[in-house]
């Protein structure tokens, strides 16, 4: 009898990761997958992303829309109760053996709780990390105590869920996802990239991701415009993708728009899709913002990365990244120093501390030894 998995994907920013774990599951004849997509997947304001997920091949069994309104947290909170409303009549409906959630995106606390009211077990990748400067960080650790099994990707983080009363053996470090992909994947040659943005990348060109620090949304219109008269200095190409959509997304959004029509041999893409992100970290000199690939895919490269802020606060990180203070000044200073011959030769043999791009084989190994649900389902606080 196989077992019958729901694995959730809700935007860009887990599907990318999780392609070689939805792909080792659909090839695995144990398992019974439903594709579950929802939020910014199907909204057009964020690009539409389900077409890259229906490019892929997968079978979609729902597609559960709940984004509604500007981002604000007005809409935020409708959009989460229509979130829990839609997963748990799909929980309740399709009666999967478990739920597989990814990261640490608002949306994850809704979609959880629909597992917990519906009584299904519930999976979660990349719990125990730390990202004190957004509301991310109390997103994962409420997800890792409603969840039911673990795959932390470091000790460390292993070592915090542990910390919660999580009994061991639901505690499995597996490594990050995403580096599958720096393993198992293909990218985006020269010439494609080339084509698809409209100058030749190079070792002058940077890649701009900068997202909402949820926990400084005061100071965001600030923070942004730092950044902003930081690259409007810089001397080469400029690649910026789109701002989560989370609180403040639209603020930064302004103000990189504008940044664009200001600033010659700059562009903004809304979704360069997973194969043109992977060969535009391979092409650039320096990643700048403040996302998590920065730390985690980066490493693997190895790419230099300027972090700028408080949003990755607490997150490990390699000797690629440099972090430094939202002030122009400072993130120019940081991006002179990553791009330096001798920054760059740092980074040979550096290792990633969030994995070696085994990570799906690992998970899928475990989802193929599962306890009881009854097992599953009774939960006990485990102190140290």
């Amino acid at each position: 009898m196989s077992t019958k998995i729901a694995y959730v994907t809700t935007a860009r920013s887990d599907y990318g990761p999780s392609f070689w774990l939805i792909h080792d599951l659909f090839a695995d004849s144990r398992f019974e997958v439903g594709l579950v997509v929802g939020g910014s997947h199907l909204s057009k304001t964020h690009g539409n992303t389900v077409k890259e997920i229906e490019e892929d091949g997968w079978p979609i069994a729902a597609r559960i829309p709940f984004l509604r309104g500007k981002g604000d947290d007005r809409s935020l909170g409708i959009a989460a109760g229509r979130a829990l409303a839609g997963f748990a009549e799909f929980f309740a409906n399709y009666r999967p053996d478990i739920v597989i959630v990814y990261g640490d995106r608002y949306e994850l606390l809704p979609i959880a709780g629909a597992a917990v009211i519906t009584r299904t077990p519930l999976a979660h990748l990349c719990g125990g990390d730390i990202t004190e400067g957004a509301i991310d960080d109390q997103v994962r650790h409420a997800v890792t105590k409603l969840s039911h099994l673990h795959f932390p990707s470091t000790k460390r983080s292993a070592e915090r869920i542990r910390q919660m009363g999580e009994e061991p053996w639901r505690i499995h470090q597996v490594g990050d996802p995403a580096l599958d992909h720096i393993l198992r994947s293909d990218h985006a040659s020269a010439d494609e990239l080339t084509q698809h943005l409209g100058f030749v990348p190079d070792r002058n060109t940077l890649l701009v991701t900068f997202h909402p620090v949820t926990l400084e949304l005061e100071q965001m219109p600030i923070q942004v415009r730092e950044l902003a008269e930081a690259l409007r200095a810089y001397e080469g190409h400029v690649v910026i993708t789109a701002p989560a959509p989370d609180p403040g997304g639209d603020v930064v959004r302004k103000a990189l728009e504008a940044l664009v029509r200001l600033r010659p041999k700059t562009i903004l893409v809304e979704n360069l899709g997973s194969h043109r992100y992977r060969g535009l970290l391979r092409l650039v000199g320096a990643m700048v913002g403040n996302s998590s690939s920065g730390l985690i895919e980066a490493c693997s490269v190895p790419l230099p990365v300027v972090n700028i802020g408080a949003r990755q606060n607490g997150r490990e990180r390699a000797a690629n990244v440099l972090d430094v203070p939202p002030k122009r000044n400072a993130i120019l200073s940081g991006i002179a120093q990553v791009l330096s011959p001798s920054f760059g030769a740092s980074l040979i043999s550096l290792m990633n501390p969030y994995g070696d791009g085994h990570t799906s084989q690992r998970v899928v190994t475990i989802l193929g030894n599962l306890p009881s649900r009854q097992e599953l389902m009774t939960k006990r606080f485990s102190p140290i």
